[in-house]
């Protein structure tokens, strides 16, 4: 697009003369423009006109330029309405005179539109024409559109990407996440270049129920490094190491979300200023590999698509993506800078039909704007038995109130009233193991009817994933979007001085807010924690990003088979933890090579252990110690509250045990999840079991363990300062031994 009122002039004749709109001299080395009819000269800093404008008008691309008053008296056509004191500007694509924030031009980067030459494409056989026909589409169907109008999309039949040009971390990550949050479709995958973000530096730059790959930024280098890729978790992501590449001309990493049937793969490519020629002859060999498979190429290339016709560079690197069959998806300007606008944020991809779309966010976080990309894909793509954590999903919720447990407390009456009539203790083992089996069943039984609810999953988090990020911060961001547009739409006008001044104010207030909002979010954490140690210091690894959760892999692999069916990965980290303590006997040493427990235990006691018969208060008190937050099957919050109907049951059925030598097997059940400790995250041997036992069984061990304890501590058996508090397992590993 050329400006009309641009016939800018550095003459040294007019050093003298004064600005027609600001009344302040015009000097020898600015930029001015003379109006054809009547002379007068104006800044061209006061029009809004940037020095390749000046070039292009000074070379005869647009011979004249007219003063708004000089407009209105050639042009009597003209619409009275619009304010001539704004900047008149010609299109050179559709040669019509508007004020710049009342057209939009016609001018795009389209090398498949041939207008002048309509039967091009009959030159080509059917499929290639079709291909051409497509891709012409696409590129026509590219627009600025508002983030809340983006369509919300199936990811198991199309691929979704956002691209942004982040321009650091540091400033913009957080407002970025909101207007993630707040898109209608859930990306695939969300990938930033130039993030700024080091190597070893803590950060809390995540994004939830995504999984984070990072290239770092070029150490010294404070600006203009670093991509990063999110990748939606319900998806398997393997990062290609030969895509990681970085030299003086450019950066890129990549990978392929990978099923059991196939992948698909990601290149997000961030160019360095300059070395047009070499960065074209080192790029194409990494693109030429993967013609033939599916493939997403996204960033910013630093190369205006809009100077595709008369700049060789731009037309040499567009005609060889297009010879190794990428085609282009974005057309119109994405970046934003000063008086500028320019296409270089590109889109490039090797899957065409008429569901392929891209379109430009109309948001404004740094100078580029966010592009939002739409692959349809089919079905056997991904695997149908990938774990789609965006489907609505329900939790267990252990209901524990005043009404539950009066209820509760009721049917548990009636379960129990026959065993409180017994008074000897039962002497057979069967008949143990079934009055247990009973009653544990029984139990569990009122405990789900009254105690357990189903609930659908919802989180006390806000949906912008950060706490601190409020509603009003949310609209306020909003709000900046606006006055950029508001910026951007009065580009050569008078008030575009007055309305970059206010979007600048305004988004420095507001990056103000956010940083005070999250300092105040930590600062009401520390003073509810001010009292527990413990809980200040998790507030203070949330703070330094060292949070650790329990996490399960969407994916693990064995020997090269990747298994995604959750029940198969149960059961293979059942065998794995299972066989992993003779494997390491094994490697270890065999039975021939132990050691001989009579060199360093002590000699034998020949005292009888007696086991005193449990007692109700004893129970009680157990009970009452219990932590309410670990359970895996029946609340302590439950038990206490019952504590006396509890203790007087579990004291017959525990003696009872004791008596026969019966452990119930309903105890020996435990909960276990697997740890993971670090490295490869699908990897089994980076996990390690965590074993939550029954509520009851925790009750019957913690009497057994006091028995026990006694004895050893009577006879002199072992250091008891050693195991003090150490719970039963070293009793047990001292008398296996």
């Amino acid at each position: 697009m050329y400006v009309l009122m641009n016939s800018f002039s550095c003459a040294s004749s007019v050093c003298k003369e004064k600005c027609g709109l600001c009344n302040k001299f015009v000097y020898k080395h600015q930029h001015v423009a003379v109006c054809s009819l009547d002379g007068n000269i104006y800044h061209g800093s006061c029009l809004g006109f940037n020095r390749d404008t000046c070039y292009h008008i000074q070379n005869g691309v647009i011979p004249e330029w007219f003063c708004p008053q000089c407009a209105r008296n050639i042009f009597p056509f003209f619409d009275e309405s619009i304010d001539l004191s704004h900047t008149l500007c010609v299109c050179n694509s559709c040669k019509q005179l508007y004020p710049p924030n009342k057209h939009e031009c016609s001018m795009i980067f389209n090398p498949f539109q041939l207008d002048d030459e309509p039967n091009f494409h009959n030159l080509f056989d059917d499929s290639l024409s079709d291909t051409l026909q497509t891709a012409n589409n696409i590129l026509l169907s590219c627009d600025y559109q508002s983030i809340n109008c983006i369509s919300s999309y199936d990811n198991r039949n199309y691929f979704t990407s956002y691209f942004h040009n982040i321009d650091g971390f540091k400033t913009n990550f957080y407002e970025s996440l909101i207007n993630i949050k707040s898109l209608t479709a859930t990306p695939t995958i969300i990938m930033f270049c130039e993030t700024n973000l080091k190597q070893g530096e803590p950060n809390d730059y995540t994004i939830s129920g995504y999984h984070a790959e990072h290239l770092y930024a070029i150490e010294n280098k404070n600006k203009g490094s670093g991509l990063s890729m999110y990748v939606d978790k319900s998806y398997h992501f393997n990062r290609i190491m030969s895509l990681d590449v970085r030299n003086k001309y450019f950066e890129c990493m990549g990978g392929c979300l990978k099923t059991e049937y196939s992948e698909f793969f990601i290149l997000l490519v961030y160019r360095f200023h300059g070395n047009d020629n070499e960065f074209i002859d080192k790029f194409m060999p990494i693109v030429s590999k993967y013609k033939n498979k599916p493939m997403l190429i996204v960033g910013d290339f630093n190369i205006n698509l809009l100077d595709y016709e008369h700049d060789t560079n731009v037309d040499k690197f567009v005609n060889h993506m297009i010879c190794e069959s990428f085609f282009p998806l974005v057309n119109k300007p994405t970046n934003f800078f000063r008086d500028t606008s320019t296409a270089i944020d590109h889109v490039w991809c090797n899957i065409l039909n008429e569901y392929t779309s891209a379109s430009i966010l109309d948001v404004s976080i740094s100078t580029h704007k966010p592009i939002f990309t739409v692959v349809p894909v089919s079905l056997n793509y991904f695997s149908d038995n990938a774990i789609n954590s965006r489907q609505e999903r329900t939790i267990t919720i252990h209901n524990v109130t005043d009404n539950t447990i009066e209820l509760f407390s009721n049917d548990f009456d009636n379960i129990t009233s026959e065993m409180r009539c017994h008074k000897r203790y039962m002497k057979d083992k069967d008949l143990v193991r079934n009055t247990f089996t009973k009653f544990y069943s029984s139990l569990k039984d009122i405990y789900n009817k009254h105690i357990v609810i189903e609930k659908t999953l919802s989180s006390k988090r806000n949906k912008y994933d950060k706490p601190w990020i409020t509603a009003g911060i949310a609209n306020s961001c909003k709000t900046k979007n606006k006055l950029h547009n508001k910026w951007i739409k009065s580009r050569g006008s008078l008030s575009e001085v007055s309305c970059m001044t206010e979007y600048k104010s305004y988004r420095c207030k507001l990056r103000k807010l956010i940083r005070q909002s999250e300092i105040n979010y930590f600062k009401s954490k520390f003073d509810r924690v001010k009292d527990n140690v413990k809980k200040a210091w998790s507030v203070i690894n949330e703070i330094r990003c060292k949070n650790k959760s329990i996490k399960f892999p969407n994916f693990v692999d064995t020997n090269g088979t990747i298994i995604t069916n959750r029940r198969s990965i149960c059961s293979k980290f059942n065998d794995y933890f299972t066989s992993v303590a003779n494997d390491l006997n094994k490697l270890k040493y065999n039975s021939l090579d132990a050691p001989d427990f009579r060199k360093f235990l002590p000699s034998s006691v020949c005292s009888s252990i007696f086991l005193k018969d449990i007692t109700p208060e004893e129970i009680a008190e157990v009970i009452a110690n219990l932590d309410n937050n670990k359970s895996s099957d029946i609340s302590p919050k439950l038990l206490k509250p019952l504590s006396d109907s509890f203790s007087n049951i579990l004291c017959y059925l525990f003696n009872s045990c004791m008596h026969t030598g019966v452990f119930p097997d309903e105890l020996k059940v435990a909960k276990v999840i697997p740890l993971f400790k670090s490295g490869n995250s699908n990897t089994m041997s980076n996990y390690r079991p965590i074993s939550i036992l029954p509520t009851l069984s925790k009750i019957f061990e913690k009497l057994i363990y006091i028995r026990l304890y006694t004895f050893f501590e009577k006879n002199e058996t072992m250091n008891v300062s050693l195991v003090l508090g150490r719970g039963i397992q070293p009793f047990m590993l001292f008398i296996l031994q």
